[in-house]
């Protein structure tokens, strides 16, 4: 699924290298249906708060024409496994 690749895919950027998060749960709102057209559908993620325990993201997907087509926000339990090394910056 595209939502759940981008926002996976940014809130690693908040950990220490060879970490890895796990989404809790995915809450995605559909503005329109897509449908078959020449292009690819762009994703934009962005993190709205880290820290030791969870990874809080939004996305939105946008059709090849630029609408908005999915707005999405996930919690994500990060790293997986619970502990968080020292050396990790949040």
């Amino acid at each position: 699924m595209l939502a759940e690749t981008a926002v996976t895919g940014v809130a690693k950027t908040t950990l220490t290298p060879g970490l890895d998060v796990e989404p809790v749960s995915l809450a995605l709102n559909y503005f329109r249906p897509t449908r078959p057209q020449a292009g690819n559908l762009l994703a934009r993620a962005r993190v709205v708060n880290a820290s030791r325990l969870f990874v809080f993201v939004e996305t939105e997907i946008e059709d090849p024409n630029g609408r908005k087509v999915t707005h999405g926000t996930s919690p994500l339990r990060g790293p997986a496994g619970g502990t968080v090394p020292a050396t990790a910056a949040f």
